[in-house]
């Protein structure tokens, strides 16, 4: 006779066959933590737990990792499942990316070096700095002498979101953002 192992905690660990009771050979043995009812087929990640009763087939998610959507920011190493049952509410089996008004408002405080948003422009744009200068040029003097000697470019600069407006540069906010995400890692 087929016997069905379980732990403490009811989870199906295997079968083995039943020993006959030395004293009643008519009779098998049982030990703690066995039964005679076979667990059902489980699929994956399940497992079969038995109450002392009956089987019943639970979630089960052990050893993989994930994350919760307001950890985009963290260094640490995912979760890891570690019980059987369902994960977490709210897991997400990838790392979340930072939430896109998340990133406009950080995006929107960047400042680079001039020399970075120059060579992001050329590289993502090749001739686009000539007609920023052009246009540079052909504004009061104080607006050249602010933009030559800026010490920084900001994303949330007033003459820069003009100039993106101006017919013959003619930029979306999100070309713009992708100049100063390359300049960023430059």
């Amino acid at each position: 006779m087929k016997i069905y192992h379980y732990t403490d905690t009811g989870e199906y660990k295997g079968e083995t066959d039943a020993r006959v009771d030395p004293l009643d050979a008519n009779n098998y043995l049982i030990p703690r933590n066995a039964t005679t009812q076979a667990p059902p087929q489980v699929g994956d990640n399940q497992a079969a737990i038995y109450d002392g009763q009956e089987w019943s087939i639970e979630e089960d998610h052990r050893g993989t990792q994930y994350w919760l959507a307001d950890e985009y920011d963290s260094e640490e190493p995912p979760h890891t499942v570690e019980s059987i049952g369902a994960l977490p509410e709210g897991a997400l089996l990838t790392k979340p990316d930072v939430p896109e008004n998340i990133a406009s408002e950080r995006l929107a405080k960047v400042e680079v070096t001039p020399m970075k948003f120059q060579i992001a422009v050329e590289t993502l744009y090749p001739g686009l700095l000539d007609t920023i200068e052009a246009i540079v040029d052909a504004q009061p003097r104080t607006v050249q002498i602010a933009w030559h000697k800026a010490q920084g470019v900001k994303r949330d600069d007033p003459t820069l979101e003009a100039m993106r407006q101006h017919p013959a540069i003619d930029k979306t906010p999100a070309e713009v953002d992708d100049i100063f995400r390359l300049a960023a890692t430059l």
